[in-house]
């Protein structure tokens, strides 16, 4: 059986548009990495008031994406997804906004700003024997 890599095997916490750039109505940031939850708990406000983590992994939570100065910037559903049962085999959150640019955009600079480091944009390969493949 192959080894299942990982996107990083240094660490990192990336950032990255998943879906199509353009004009959708749905738009998807995932974020990868030992950061992702503390960033989903940063960027969004579920509902109920819970953190993002509070909430049962793998289950789609309503809610807000806010700015560091806890105004709303779009209405979400967001997902946390607890390594190794993830995409990547690593933390993950995945933010399900509205689609278009201006949106994501804004979205993915949030999450670039909470972590306030570098983001490197890499290919990784899920499953070394199959043809799932991911761009960050």
């Amino acid at each position: 059986m192959a080894k299942k890599h990982t996107v990083s095997e240094t660490n990192e916490t990336i950032s990255a548009v998943i879906t199509a750039l353009g004009e959708g109505a749905v738009g998807i940031i995932r974020i990868s990495g030992t950061e992702a939850a503390a960033i989903g708990d940063k960027l969004f406000r579920s509902a109920s008031g819970k953190k993002l983590t509070e909430h049962t992994p793998h289950l789609l939570v309503y809610g807000h994406v806010v700015d560091e100065e806890n105004s709303k910037i779009d209405e979400v559903l967001a997902v946390y997804m607890q390594g190794p049962h993830s995409y990547t085999a690593e933390d993950v959150v995945e933010i399900q906004s509205h689609g278009g640019l201006q949106s994501l955009k804004t979205i993915l600079g949030l999450t670039r700003r909470v972590y306030k480091k570098s983001f490197f944009k890499r290919t990784y390969r899920s499953d070394p024997g199959g043809s799932s493949y991911g761009y960050y």
